[in-house]
């Protein structure tokens, strides 16, 4: 048992000698000012907060209602009001294994993927949260 402590305690040594060149007293700092915020946070909000997502948090939920739609074989063209690349990574990311095309005409995609808060879907597309999907092929 005392061998098993031991080398736990080494462990922890040598991870800690590793980090400590990357080791960076102003981003200690901001975690320290940060946590008091978010402990006092309910548990929703600091999902939401800390989510990948937090630039735009229905935008997560659209694409996580594609992922569901979309076949993991299939392409999907992509379309968002904001061309930046946080939407683009974010995208890519997301609906991976999926082939993520940008928003063009004339594109070979399976399907497209509109998100736009407030549009309404017809017979031919399936609403989802922000936006509705098309089957082009």
């Amino acid at each position: 048992m005392r061998a098993r402590a031991l080398l736990l305690f080494l462990s922890l040594l040598v991870l800690a000698l590793t980090e400590a060149k990357s080791f960076r007293r102003w981003e200690l700092k901001r975690r320290a000012l940060l946590l008091p915020r978010l402990a006092g946070l309910s548990e929703q909000e600091a999902e939401l907060r800390s989510s990948v997502y937090g630039f735009d948090p229905p935008f997560g939920r659209f694409l996580e209602a594609v992922g569901r739609l979309v076949p993991a074989g299939s392409s999907v063209e992509v379309s968002v009001p904001e061309s930046t690349r946080l939407y683009l990574y974010t995208t890519h990311f997301a609906l991976a294994p999926r082939r993520v095309l940008e928003a063009r005409e004339n594109s070979a995609a399976d399907f497209l993927a509109v998100y736009r808060p407030g549009a309404t879907a017809d017979g031919s597309t399936w609403a989802v949260p922000g936006g509705f999907v098309r089957r082009l092929r």
